[in-house]
C-alpha cells in the first residue's frame, strides 16, 4: 500500500510541476497594447538610479602610546593612604590598623560633627543613646557601636553635671592616622543640648 501511495504522490508532483512551468512562461503583450508598452518605456527612462560618489577617505596618522610609565589613573591604590615610613614605624609602630573587613554601621556614613545626641534611654542598667543623623532618622546606639567616619567606637554613655544642670554625653574612641602614617587613638564626645 505504501508503494502505491508513493507512486500516486509522484504522479501528482510531476503534473503539478508541469502546470507551474506552463504558468511561468514569458507573456508577450498582444499587438493591441503597443501604447501601453511605449508608455512604460517612457516612464522608466528618467528613473535610472544615480549613485553618489564615495566620500574622500582621510588618512589617519597612527599615534604611539607613550604613557606606559605614568601611574594608572584608575588604580585603587591612589586612594589609599601612603604606607608608613620605615624609620618611624621601627621606633613607634602605633596602634594596629582598624578592621577593614568589619561590616559598617549606618552612622559611620556621617561625620561626628553632623550627628546630635537627642537623649538617652535607660532600662535595667542598659543605656541607649538616641542619635539624630542628617538623613532625618533617629538611631539608637549603645556601648560598642560605631559612628563617625574615623572608626569611632562608643566606650561610654554617661551623665555629666554642669552649672546648667545634668546632661548626657557619649564618649568615643576614634582611630586616625598621624603625619607619619601610624594609627593613633583620639577621644571625642557627643553631648546632649539640655538637661
Amino acid at each position: 500500500m505504501s508503494r502505491r501511495f508513493l507512486a500516486l504522490c509522484g504522479r501528482f508532483a510531476v503534473m503539478g510541476g508541469m502546470a507551474l512551468a506552463a504558468g511561468c512562461g514569458l507573456v508577450v503583450p498582444p499587438d493591441g497594447n503597443d501604447d501601453l508598452v511605449q508608455w512604460m518605456e517612457q516612464s522608466a527612462a528618467p528613473l535610472k538610479g544615480r549613485v553618489k560618489p564615495l566620500p574622500q577617505v582621510r588618512t589617519v596618522v597612527p599615534l604611539t602610546y607613550a604613557a606606559y610609565d605614568l601611574p594608572d589613573p584608575f588604580a585603587l591604590s591612589r586612594f589609599l593612604p601612603p604606607p608608613p615610613k620605615v624609620e618611624a614605624a621601627a621606633v613607634d609602630p602605633g596602634l594596629p590598623a582598624p578592621d577593614w573587613t568589619r561590616a559598617r554601621e549606618p552612622l559611620e556614613a556621617f561625620a561626628v560633627e553632623d550627628l546630635a545626641l537627642r537623649g538617652v534611654l535607660e532600662q535595667k542598667g542598659a543605656r541607649w543613646g538616641l542619635i539624630a543623623a542628617p538623613d532625618g532618622k533617629l538611631y539608637r546606639v549603645t556601648v560598642g557601636n560605631y559612628l563617625g567616619k574615623d572608626f569611632g567606637q562608643i566606650v561610654a554613655i554617661e551623665p555629666e553635671t554642669t552649672d546648667a544642670g545634668r546632661r548626657w554625653r557619649i564618649v568615643l574612641r576614634e582611630l586616625v592616622r598621624d603625619d607619619e602614617g601610624r594609627w593613633r587613638e583620639r577621644e571625642r564626645e557627643l553631648v546632649s543640648q539640655g538637661g
